[in-house]
């Protein structure tokens, strides 16, 4: 079998279980990660056989992306913001979603050059972190990413190293920002917030990990301890990023206006135009 031959059967299925806009380019990258030439390798050289190994794996893994693994995970890695990162089932897929906190967060601390302390909470794969620290943007001399499971830490570290931030990259396992006890400037967090009820109706709740997804009976559980936590914390000029499901836009203000009395609330929508970061940014005039 050509590489030809074997992608246009991979796309062919991909196409069939409509899981996907671009079946052919997914299958490309399915061919990347087996083989390691690059799509325009690929494309040059489609007249080539592809060796029977190679020819099963890739088969292999469009039948278990077929059959609904995240595409993600059987490649095992993933772009965000730009980078790429290192996933495993052990954390969250980025998403591009998180895409508009990060924007937010980056326009935030070119106006605030004086802020310090950066913490990402609940980092999962460091992406959040990691892009910060990597943008051109920002000459943030540390940014410190927390979560409570040792596993994710160890993935975000591994993403240090790949983009090369690991000397700027602080890993804390904390629950929380419990650990933490200083004047903050800026909290970025993409915590669980799915209510536990709609979790087992998802796809996602198939493979990728409850304890990054399960939000409690409304999905702002873990928000209500954080901000509990955080009262008190906060720099006099700061602000804390929070993405929040889309039927959050009422309760993530109401609670965030009562835990920040003195704070500007906000709830910023994403690219398609949903209810995505709760802003709560503190002045010190307010």
């Amino acid at each position: 079998m050509t590489i030809a031959e074997l992608l246009n059967t991979m796309r062919d299925r991909i196409r069939a279980a409509e899981i996907s806009d671009s079946p052919m380019m997914e299958a490309q990258w399915i061919m990347e990660m087996i083989t390691g030439l690059h799509r325009p390798e690929l494309l040059a050289h489609s007249e080539n056989e592809v060796s029977a190994e190679h020819a099963a794996r890739a088969l292999e893994l469009t039948a278990r992306y077929v059959a609904g693994e995240p595409l993600p995970y059987l490649l095992g890695d993933w772009h965000f913001y730009g980078n790429r990162f290192l996933v495993t089932p052990a954390v969250l897929i980025p998403r591009p979603e998180t895409e508009r906190l990060v924007e937010l967060a980056i326009n935030w601390l070119q106006d605030h050059t004086q802020a310090k302390v950066v913490l990402d909470i609940g980092t999962g794969s460091g992406c959040i972190a990691i892009t910060l620290l990597k943008s051109r943007k920002l000459q943030l001399a540390q940014v410190t990413a927390c979560d409570l499971s040792f596993e994710a830490l160890m993935q975000a570290q591994q993403n240090g190293l790949l983009n090369g931030v690991q000397d700027r990259l602080q890993l804390v396992q904390s629950d929380l920002s419990t650990s933490f006890s200083e004047p903050i400037d800026i909290v970025c967090a993409n915590l669980p917030y799915i209510p536990s009820a709609r979790l087992p109706m998802l796809d996602v709740s198939r493979h990728e990990p409850r304890l990054a997804l399960d939000g409690g009976s409304d999905g702002f559980d873990l928000y209500r301890k954080l901000f509990s936590d955080l009262s008190g914390k906060m720099a006099a000029e700061s602000l804390i990023l929070c993405e929040i499901d889309l039927t959050h836009e009422t309760i993530g203000a109401d609670l965030a206006q009562q835990a920040f009395p003195q704070a500007e609330i906000s709830v910023i929508r994403d690219y398609d135009g949903l209810p995505r970061v709760l802003s709560i940014a503190h002045h010190p005039t307010l």
